[in-house]
């Protein structure tokens, strides 16, 4: 059995699938509201970049695979069915992200 620290990798050590995940994260944070498009081209981008931005930062296999999810009309993740955090008003807060599961929370406009 791994050790967390074990499992820790540099953004030099990721395989070609976690580099290219990461591209689209890097993506995501250098454009506001990437069009699909700019998403799918991120495995255009040099590595060299996504080495230089993500230098120092230590990744584990749970960083990858990413989970896509969304708020449920009962304000429920849909990926593990956990509640949104709430305020202390009682109202609830759409997150990015579930905070149990980790899914990534999409929005869809109406």
């Amino acid at each position: 059995m791994k050790f967390e620290e074990d499992l820790k990798m540099n953004v030099r050590e990721l395989n070609r699938e976690q580099l290219n995940e990461l591209k689209q994260a890097y993506v995501a944070d250098m454009v506001e509201n990437p069009s699909w498009g700019e998403l799918a081209d991120s495995e255009n981008i040099p590595d060299e970049i996504i080495y230089t931005y993500y230098e120092g930062v230590h990744f584990v296999p749970e960083d990858f695979s990413c989970v896509i999810a969304r708020w449920t009309e009962n304000g429920r993740c849909s990926n593990c069915g956990w509640y949104m955090p709430f305020d202390c008003e009682g109202h609830g807060i759409e997150t990015d992200y579930c905070p149990f599961c980790g899914a990534k929370m999409i929005f869809l406009e109406d």
